[in-house]
C-alpha cells in the first residue's frame, strides 16, 4: 500500500529512510506513520488515504540505511546460534561482540543474523517484513500494514483484512533469496600480504573467518559491535542500540560501490577511516601502515 521511501540510485545507493521518536524513551511509531517513510501513498491514485509522504510529523530521527547484500544469506539463516555465540569473544585490544537475542515467542529465542543491526532471526521473516515495510505486502507473518490507526479504523479505502499475499511469495522469495552467491572474482587474486595484515591489525577480530559458506569465510561474525558516536543512528532494535552494528560480511565487498549503513563511504579505505568505537586500535594501526601495505590490504578485501 505504501512503498517505502527509496529505490535504487546512482552510484550503488538504495536507501530506506527509518524514522523514530526519541523522547526520553525511544519509539518506532509503528502504527502512527513508522518506522519507515514512505515515498509513495495510494492518495495518488485517487483513493481515500490518511497516510501522508515523507517523515512523519512525530518523527525527530531519522537513519538512512543503504540496502544490504543478499548474497549467503541463505547459509547465515543456516548457521546455529552455537555457532555464532561462539564468536563473542572478548579481545584485549576492547573488541567485544554480542548477540542480539530475538524472542521469536514466549518460549524460544534466536540470535539476530539479518539486518544493519541483527535484529531478524530469520531469512523468511527477513523476506515478509521487506515486502510489508518497504513495498506494502502484507503477508502470514506481517498481516498489518503500518498505517496510522485511531481504534479499529482502517487508515485507507482499498486496506485489506486479509493479508495481501497467503504465503507464496515469500516462500518464493526466500528460497531464492537463499540461493544467492556473490559472483565470483577469479581474475582478482587475492593479495597475501594484505590477509596478512588485515588479521595482524584486528580486522578479523571482527570480520572473522570461523563461520564459512562452502570453502569461503564469511568474513564476519554477525554479532554486535560498538562502533561509538560517529555511526550512532540513535536507532534500538531489539538489543542493538544505536551505536550497536552487525559485523558486515565482506564476501564480494570488491563488488559493492558504497559502504557502511548509509552508504556515505564510496571506498573500502573510507569505510576503514570511518570506523571507530572498538575497531578504533584497527584503524589506528592501518593509519600507521605505509602506503603499500595500506594498499595491500584494500586490495585484499576487494578480491573477497
Amino acid at each position: 500500500m505504501t512503498p517505502s521511501a527509496g529505490g535504487m540510485g546512482r552510484d550503488g545507493l538504495a536507501i530506506v529512510a527509518r524514522v523514530a521518536r526519541i523522547d526520553g524513551a525511544f519509539d518506532a511509531l509503528t502504527d502512527r506513520g513508522g518506522p519507515v517513510a514512505r515515498a509513495h501513498s495510494v492518495r495518488e491514485l485517487g483513493l481515500a488515504c490518511s497516510l501522508v509522504t515523507g517523515i512523519p510529523a512525530l518523527a525527530n530521527v531519522t537513519s538512512l540505511r543503504n540496502t544490504l547484500a543478499l548474497d549467503d544469506d541463505g547459509a547465515i539463516d543456516e548457521f546455529s546460534d552455537a555457532s555464532i555465540l561462539a564468536g563473542a569473544t572478548v579481545y584485549a585490544d576492547g573488541v567485544r561482540g554480542r548477540p542480539n537475542w530475538i524472542d521469536e515467542n514466549e518460549s524460544t529465542r534466536r540470535i539476530g543474523r539479518f539486518g544493519w543491526k541483527a535484529d531478524v532471526a530469520r531469512l523468511d521473516v527477513f523476506v515478509a517484513q521487506a515486502l510489508r515495510n518497504e513495498i506494502g505486502i502484507t503477508n502470514p507473518l506481517f498481516p498489518h500494514d503500518l498505517t496510522v490507526r485511531t481504534g479499529s479504523d482502517r487508515a485507507c479505502s482499498d486496506e485489506s483484512v486479509t493479508p495481501k499475499d497467503d504465503g507464496s511469495i515469500v516462500r518464493t522469495l526466500t528460497a531464492y533469496i537463499a540461493s544467492l552467491r556473490p559472483p565470483t572474482t577469479t581474475s582478482v587474486e587475492v593479495d597475501r600480504a594484505g590477509s596478512t595484515t588485515f588479521a595482524a591489525i584486528g580486522c578479523a577480530e571482527c570480520h572473522a573467518t570461523r563461520l564459512r559458506v562452502g570453502s569461503h569465510a564469511l568474513y564476519s561474525d554477525l554479532l554486535l559491535h560498538d562502533l561509538d558516536p560517529g555511526l550512532d543512528d540513535g536507532f534500538i532494535q531489539g538489543r542493538a542500540q544505536g551505536r550497536d552494528w552487525r559485523t558486515t560480511a565482506l564476501r564480494g565487498a570488491g563488488m559493492r560501490r558504497r559502504f557502511l549503513h548509509d552508504g556515505r563511504a564510496r571506498t573500502i579505505r573510507d569505510a576503514v577511516l570511518a570506523h571507530d568505537g572498538e575497531a578504533e586500535h584497527s584503524v589506528q594501526r592501518y593509519r600507521s601502515l605505509d602506503f603499500n601495505a595500506q594498499d595491500a590490504l584494500v586490495r585484499f578485501v576487494a578480491s573477497l
